[in-house]
């Protein structure tokens, strides 16, 4: 993570002192709103994970250091989701003995439903041609969690004959279910950080108002589950977002076409 830091600041550093104008050198501000596809990695083969939707909406701000190079960052709220699951049919103490009871089994299925405050900070490559602009983008983002829900169950079956000799380790026969519902506490990290690569294509209706709309990959370095005794797992978010930017002039830029008037 440190070296990916460092290597964008490096990029950003020549890329803006090599080709910046100051005639060139714009602010502009925005609002986007769209949907997300949160999926989700493992190191463990045995859970199965399914996507779940959400959404991102946010205010935008970015800055031009002419027209194919710029800076920029925003600030989002948004839901992230997912699905997790596994089916173990078969239970062993590991280390304690070479018994396995076949009849025994483990199920878990649980929802999964994130809200964040992300803070994305990027470099934009850009071309425009005529009002179209086509844009390229790379940076990091650091996401804060504000609340994370849950739903689902947990159950467990040890078998009355084939489970007895379980009892012993402190299983004792019958069904066991845990339903998990609500708020989650001591589970989920309270942050996320990574990588965000994304494309984008802009319209501009006038010379300050235009119109933009963004796909954009969110892979997460950090995992998603706090507690050291789940499953190892990490983030990537799909999103699609449309927007619309105003576009502020730099004052030399703004006297020229003062000056032309």
């Amino acid at each position: 993570m440190r070296t990916t830091l460092l290597y964008l600041i490096l990029l950003i550093n020549i890329t803006v002192y090599g080709q910046q104008s100051e005639n060139e050198k714009t602010w502009q501000f925005g609002v986007a709103g769209g949907a997300s596809i949160g999926n989700v990695s493992a190191n463990n083969t045995s859970y199965e994970f399914k996507k779940k939707n959400g959404f991102r909406t946010g205010i935008i701000a970015k800055f031009n250091f002419n027209t194919n190079v710029a800076v920029g960052t925003e600030i989002e709220f948004e839901r992230r989701g997912f699905s997790a699951s596994v089916y173990n049919f078969g239970l062993q103490i590991i280390d304690a003995n070479s018994y396995i009871c076949w009849e025994c089994s483990y199920i878990s299925a649980v929802d999964y439903q994130s809200f964040y405050l992300t803070l994305p900070l990027f470099v934009e490559f850009q071309k425009k041609e005529g009002n179209f602009g086509f844009s390229l983008k790379a940076g990091l983002y650091y996401s804060l969690m504000l609340q994370s829900f849950q739903d689902g169950y947990e159950e467990m079956f040890i078998d009355t004959e084939t489970g007895l000799p379980l009892v012993p380790y402190g299983f004792e026969p019958g069904r066991y279910r845990i339903i998990f519902t609500g708020r989650v506490k001591n589970v989920v990290n309270t942050y996320d950080a990574g990588v965000l690569l994304g494309v984008g294509l802009s319209y501009d209706m006038s010379p300050t108002l235009g119109l933009f709309i963004d796909a954009m990959v969110y892979m997460g370095m950090v995992g998603y589950f706090e507690n050291p005794e789940m499953v190892v797992a990490q983030s990537k978010t799909t999103s699609f977002k449309a927007g619309i930017y105003y576009t502020l002039f730099s004052n030399i830029r703004m006297q020229r076409r003062n000056d032309a008037n």
